[in-house]
C-alpha cells in the first residue's frame, strides 16, 4: 500500500543581508543547499533617528512533512551553524583598535620623540601583519568547513533521493 504524503507543514526562515545582488545570491545559493525556497526577496529600509538602515530582507520556507525531514534539517543545521562565524568582524575590529592606538601614538611620539615614533609605526605594521595572517587562516580554515557542511549536506541530500 502507497504510503500517502501528508500536507505540507511550512516553517519559514527571514534573513537580512547586505543590499548587493553578490550577497543576496550567496544567501540564496546557501540557504537552497538546505532544500529551503525563496518566498519573498525585498529592499528594506529601516529609519531609526537619524541613521537610515537599507537592507534586503530573504524570506525561505520549507515543508516539514517532506521525506527525510530529520536528516535535511539536521545538515542543515550543521551548515547554517558556520555562517558568519569565520571570525573576520573580531580581527578586524582588533585592528581598527590597533591602528588607532598606535597611529594617534606613534604622530604624537614621533613630533617629540622621532625614534620611539619610529618603534610605534614599525610596532603596528607588524600588528597589521599579524592581523592579516590571522584572518587568511581563518578564512582557510572555515572555507573548509564550510566546503566539508555543504559536502555532507550533498551527501544527506543524495542518499535521502534528492
Amino acid at each position: 500500500m502507497d504510503e500517502q504524503r501528508k500536507p505540507p507543514i511550512y516553517e519559514s526562515k527571514t534573513i537580512q543581508v547586505y543590499p548587493d545582488d553578490y550577497y543576496e545570491r550567496e544567501a540564496i545559493r546557501f540557504y537552497e543547499a538546505g532544500l529551503w525556497g525563496l518566498v519573498s526577496n525585498n529592499r528594506t529600509q529601516e529609519t531609526h533617528g537619524n541613521t537610515v538602515s537599507t537592507f534586503s530582507r530573504l524570506i525561505f520556507r520549507r515543508d516539514k512533512n517532506m521525506p527525510h525531514y530529520a536528516e535535511i534539517a539536521a545538515a542543515s543545521a550543521q551548515l547554517e551553524s558556520l555562517q558568519g562565524h569565520h571570525g573576520s568582524s573580531a580581527n578586524l575590529e582588533k585592528y581598527e583598535k590597533d591602528k588607532k592606538k598606535y597611529g594617534c601614538l606613534g604622530a604624537a611620539f614621533m613630533i617629540y620623540f622621532f625614534p620611539l615614533g619610529i618603534v610605534f609605526l614599525v610596532k603596528r605594521s607588524k600588528a597589521k601583519k599579524k592581523i592579516a595572517e590571522e584572518q587568511k587562516n581563518a578564512n582557510e580554515n572555515f572555507r573548509q568547513r564550510v566546503t566539508a557542511a555543504f559536502a555532507h549536506m550533498e551527501e544527506v541530500k543524495r542518499q535521502c533521493g534528492y
